[in-house]
């Protein structure tokens, strides 16, 4: 592969938390199935060297090493089964960034032609819901309802992006993206 090539492709950022063992271990294998199976190249947050917590990374590090790689990124794939803060933060940055690059490119041409030189790009946005109580949560009453996603998060990723049941249906979707150009 030429590096013109590596320079010129897609890019997606794996969003979800990652701070039990299987949290980390489901990282993993995302990132793995992700890079051998699509025509992006995938961050992962978890193999990020500022995300090893025995290095005691500071704050402004993890901040900006992340958000530096949602903004470059075209897609986000995000595991919506324990919305953390910091995938309900990266999920808004990706959601500011679609809105704001539709308003520039319709009215600031130049605007526009900054946000490619620095590849702020469109971000296509899919959460995984992958908890098995949402099937039958319409079944129940009240306040007995086991299972709920933050609507207005919901809203957020809907308004730009889409919500599947599984992160095979999200792989399969991605799967299906036309390669980057050489």
């Amino acid at each position: 592969m030429s590096k013109k090539f590596v320079e010129n492709k897609k890019h997606g950022y794996i969003a979800g938390a990652m701070f039990s063992e299987a949290e980390i271990a489901q990282r993993k294998k995302e990132g793995k199935q992700l890079n051998a199976k699509t025509d992006i190249n995938w961050y992962n947050p978890i193999e990020a060297p500022f995300n090893d917590k025995s290095t005691l990374p500071s704050a402004s590090d993890i901040f900006w090493g992340d958000t530096k790689e949602v903004l470059k990124s075209e897609y986000i794939i995000a595991d919506l089964s324990n919305m953390d803060p910091g995938l309900c933060y990266e999920l808004g940055i990706a959601w500011a960034v679609n809105y704001i690059r539709d308003i520039l490119k319709r009215n600031n041409k130049q605007a526009a032609d900054l946000l490619e030189k620095y590849r702020i790009r469109s971000k296509k946005i899919i959460g995984v819901s992958s908890d098995i109580r949402q099937k039958t949560a319409n079944k129940y009453e009240d306040y007995l309802v086991p299972y709920g996603l933050n609507q207005y998060v919901v809203g957020g990723i809907l308004d730009q992006g889409k919500i599947v049941h599984s992160f095979k249906e999200a792989l399969e979707i991605l799967m299906n993206e036309k390669p980057a150009k050489k």
